[in-house]
């Protein structure tokens, strides 16, 4: 995969008003199971609750592997900052951590499917993908 991973970070406080943050974002592939996972389709009420494990067919329930990316971020005044990365294909998740304004720590989460156009396989075991490359319009 040649073109890199734009990340658009953005900082606010729970009011929604930019906030200036300093921190870090890790990127983590996800260990994807050996073979693709089918959801439940099953039915779900009080007395037939579903399965007991995990749904596997959903990215976001895989372990995390190693890190294969990390870079420190500073959002200007308006709370923005723009990371670049170059992960390869296949399902990632973003850890970001910074601090407070009292010192707490705080960590965001953001699933991504980074996904090759011209591949004749899909690099992510899931059932199923509907995705588009980014439309220019002029």
């Amino acid at each position: 995969m040649d073109k890199p991973v734009e990340l658009n970070v953005r900082t606010t406080t729970l009011d929604g008003e930019p906030q200036a943050a300093e921190g870090t974002v890790r990127i983590y592939p996800l260990k994807a199971p050996a073979t693709v996972q089918r959801p439940y389709m099953g039915e779900v009420s009080q007395y037939r609750p579903g399965p007991k494990t995990p749904d596997l067919s959903d990215p976001n329930n895989w372990e995390l592997g190693d890190v294969v990316s990390e870079q420190g971020f500073a959002t200007d005044a308006k709370g923005t900052a723009k990371l670049v990365f170059k992960p390869g294909a296949g399902a990632f998740r973003a850890m970001l951590e910074t601090q407070d304004r009292f010192g707490k720590k705080v960590t965001g989460r953001l699933p991504l499917r980074v996904l090759e156009p011209g591949a004749t396989k899909l690099a992510i075991k899931v059932p199923f993908l509907l995705a588009a490359p980014a439309l220019a319009y002029n």
